[in-house]
């Protein structure tokens, strides 16, 4: 008797842990209208190569509006990837795995949400909103394949 009853308790525990999976790489409702709605230009770009400070006025700059983005004067690509092209749509994610993701110790609360571009999540990139600054990380940083990008709201 104690076996039948065992079973429905493993089932039940295998099926939340499956929601709660889930549940960490949902699509934030309602986030393209706040937050990181706007045109954001570059200032800084820290990689392999070291930190690269950018003035105001470089032309990097990206444009979320609804649920497209628009990217102008990247001459290293949109958000330092070339594989992704300057214009297309994009959702915003919940997904907490940044830590494991870039390599890096992230302050708690930081980077918990990423902006997935047309569909691809071949690459992810992190955000975090903080002012009038949004900062990007994407790449495993130990091995000199990570980047951090530094843009202000225009």
């Amino acid at each position: 008797m104690k076996k039948f009853l065992l079973l429905p308790v493993i089932i039940l525990f295998i099926v939340a842990g499956c929601a709660k999976k889930e549940s960490k790489n949902s699509v934030i409702k309602g986030q393209h209208e706040s937050g990181i709605s706007g045109t954001w230009e570059l200032r800084q770009l820290t990689g392999q190569i070291g930190t690269r400070q950018f003035p105001a006025g470089n032309g990097n700059t990206i444009t979320f509006t609804g649920n497209e983005y628009t990217g102008t004067g990247a001459e290293f690509g949109i958000f330092g990837r070339n594989n992704f092209p300057l214009n297309g749509k994009y959702e915003i994610v919940e997904d907490g795995s940044v830590k494991e993701s870039v390599g890096l110790e992230i302050p708690s609360g930081e980077f918990q949400q990423r902006v997935v571009l047309n569909s691809d999540t071949t690459e992810k990139f992190f955000f975090h909103l903080k002012g009038n600054q949004l900062r990007i990380m994407s790449g495993y940083f130990p091995l000199d394949s990570g980047v951090e990008l530094v843009y202000e709201k225009q």
